[in-house]
């Protein structure tokens, strides 16, 4: 407001705005992590080499940097999936009821209106998404054999 960008101040309470800014608050070192020790191993004499061969920095980028980092990243992206999946505290208290993951959905179908097939059916469901995900990172990331 003192910049002048906006006139009120912002409105992160019942809406799904605050609930994306406070899961992106929460989830951030957990992407980080997982990014700074795939940054961490890769070895600079390979982007001097692309660098050397007269690769530009955006193409350093893209072919070389992110293959070297992709299990970092792969890693990241599962992690933080699987944690908003099963978030449930932050979309409760900032979402004020307006907001509902699937957690907080599968709570409401088991306490508050007794469905309960229709949670355990949203709870397989999210387990067998999960565990396809699981085994399509781990296929991505086997180290793949060499050619005759």
């Amino acid at each position: 407001m003192a910049v002048g960008l906006i006139d009120d101040p912002l409105q992160l309470v019942r809406n799904e705005i605050g609930v994306v800014i406070g899961m992106v608050h929460f989830l951030i070192p957990f992407a980080v992590f997982p990014l700074a020790t795939a940054m961490r191993n890769l070895d600079e004499r390979t982007l001097m080499a692309a660098r050397g061969m007269g690769a530009s920095r955006l193409r350093i980028f893209w072919q070389v940097f992110v293959p070297m980092t992709r299990t970092g990243l792969l890693g990241a992206g599962l992690l933080v999936f699987v944690f908003s999946i099963g978030f449930f505290v932050t979309p409760a208290i900032l979402g004020g009821g307006r907001s509902v993951m699937v957690a907080e959905l599968i709570y409401l179908r088991i306490f508050q209106s007794p469905n309960w097939g229709l949670a355990a059916a949203i709870s397989v469901v999210l387990m067998v998404s999960i565990a396809g995900l699981l085994a399509l990172l781990m296929r991505q990331l086997q180290p793949k054999a060499p050619k005759k």
